[in-house]
């Protein structure tokens, strides 16, 4: 039953409204989830920042007032929003973001041996504040040959590390918690040609791929599609104004070159030869950094477009007009 008493209804300051093509959704930043809702609602939440909801029924001449009264009262059972005898000034979210350091993320890719010193790597990545790297493993690997990538971590304040590696029978659920608990910092293993099916472990976070992909299609998969998507607040914010795929990553590819990603075709030089800082202060190595999915065909009538990290590395640099996605927001349909 709608709260009679009530004469206004608003959603909470951590709740947002983003609209797509065809339909909207509710991003609730605090407790990061979120809500497809039509258009038509989203209409209403609008008006409902101003006006009455007897008033916001009058716009379309009653003629969807019991549909409005039942969305209303399912926001507020569902803690999207409440009811109110008169309007609250809420005090309106902050939508700025900021980082205290240069690089956020780092992806390495891995064949064979690395053409270059890790120690030094790590080092640099400490010095600008980077606080993930996620290596890519191209080829099957001991777990030897792991540990001896992972060791000069030891004394980095890198605090999170992801593995995307192909599946080899040493595997088992025994190694991997132990090798959780021997580095606290590895936060997910992604296993790729991998045919079983393993338990959920307490540590580390343990996804199954069971296909062979380069790191490009690999990419695809787990940044476009929903068991990717992410609802926080650090995530809408930087996307306000940044595009969340390339903004403040670095990438080293499997010959020591220095890239926006592993998968595209400009180099900025090799690790052995330039610093990562050198790369960085180049205009060109930033330029997709700001280039937000408001902005970038494909993305931007989308309603999902400030949860989703995916970003089509092409080696074309006209990105913004070559975004491929397994979502179309015009027919609400995954591919």
């Amino acid at each position: 039953m709608t709260n009679k008493k009530a004469d206004y209804f608003l959603l909470f300051s951590n709740c947002v409204v983003v609209r797509g093509a065809k339909r909207s959704t509710i991003y609730d930043l605090q407790f990061e989830r979120y809500k497809n809702i039509p258009n038509l609602l989203a209409d209403v939440l609008g008006h409902s920042v101003d006006l009455p909801i007897k008033s916001i029924k009058l716009i379309y001449n009653d003629e969807y007032s019991a549909g409005i009264d039942s969305y209303l009262n399912l926001l507020a059972e569902e803690r999207f929003g409440t009811f109110y005898h008169s309007i609250v000034n809420f005090i309106k979210l902050p939508l700025d973001w900021k980082y205290p350091g240069e690089l956020t993320n780092c992806v390495i890719e891995v064949e064979g041996k690395p053409k270059f010193d890790l120690r030094k790597v790590f080092k640099e990545l400490d010095d600008l504040n980077c606080h993930s790297v996620q290596f890519w493993f191209l080829k099957k690997v001991k777990s030897v040959d792991i540990e001896s990538l992972l060791e000069p971590l030891s004394n980095s304040r890198i605090r999170n590390v992801e593995l995307v590696i192909p599946y080899n029978n040493y595997f088992s659920r025994q190694f991997i918690e132990s090798f959780s608990e021997k580095h606290p910092r590895v936060r997910r293993i992604v296993f790729t040609e991998c045919y079983k099916k393993l338990v959920k472990f307490d540590i580390v976070q343990v996804i199954i791929e069971s296909t062979k992909m380069e790191t490009i299609e690999l990419t695809r998969k787990f940044n476009n599609s929903p068991s990717a998507f992410r609802v926080s607040l650090g995530m809408f914010t930087e996307s306000q104004e940044h595009n969340t795929f390339f903004n403040k990553k670095i990438s080293i590819d499997r010959n020591g070159l220095i890239k926006n990603f592993p998968t595209m075709t400009k180099s900025f030089g090799h690790i052995n030869e330039i610093s990562f800082s050198d790369a960085i202060n180049n205009s060109e190595f930033k330029k997709f950094w700001s280039l937000k999915k408001d902005n970038i065909v494909g993305c931007k009538n989308c309603e999902f477009r400030f949860m989703c990290s995916g970003q089509f590395a092409h080696p074309s640099a006209n990105i913004s007009e070559l975004i491929e996605c397994q979502y179309d927001p015009l027919q609400l349909k995954w591919n």
